[in-house]
């Protein structure tokens, strides 16, 4: 029954917003009016700090349906869905890992996608615990290094692939990566 609908709604997150303070407790609510207010711009950054805080807290229903509205605010930011991914392999939901790592990886950057890969071989080494998935995704990150790639990057590839190596795959060759590391 507002006459504005979408000016209250943006007046009540920005207040509500102000009274919080610097912590994230209430992005999600703020968020939730910036989206009722027709500002996805302005509410994506805050679902994105809603979803970090409930990872925090362990609330990773809560974490995965916040990434889920940040992508819905942008749905080409591929970087959103590499976070939606790794929140649904800690929820052990294989499928919807799989979908969101396709969907990410299909809108990344191709300078970006070096960096998801290695993130995915950190998945597979810890959270999902598969080693021959990690050693394959470490070796396209591998794959995918140009010069340029900064060096801590390229260290973690590297000792991430000599892991796999180590475990699963031929523990010789562990060594020469740990050294290139």
């Amino acid at each position: 029954d507002l006459r504005d609908p979408e000016g209250t709604h943006l007046l009540v997150a920005l207040a509500v917003e102000a009274a919080a303070g610097p912590g994230d407790e209430r992005a999600a609510e703020v968020a939730r009016h910036l989206q009722q207010a027709g500002r996805d711009d302005l509410a994506q950054a805050r679902w994105q700090r809603a979803a970090r805080h409930a990872r925090s807290l362990g609330a990773l229903p809560e974490a995965a349906a916040f990434w889920g509205e940040a992508v819905a605010c942008d749905p080409d930011d591929g970087g959103l869905r590499l976070e939606l991914a790794e929140v649904q392999a800690w929820l052990g939901r294989p499928d919807e890992f799989e979908r969101a790592w396709a969907d990410a990886l299909a809108r990344l950057a191709p300078d970006e996608q070096v960096v998801a890969w290695c993130r995915r071989g950190l998945i597979f080494k810890t959270v999902v615990c598969n080693p021959t998935a990690s050693h394959a995704a470490y070796r396209r990150a591998r794959e995918l290094l140009t010069p340029a790639a900064p060096d801590e990057l390229r260290a973690r590839t590297l000792i991430g692939l000599a892991w796999t190596e180590a475990i699963g795959g031929d523990p010789a060759r562990s060594e020469p990566l740990l050294a290139e590391a």
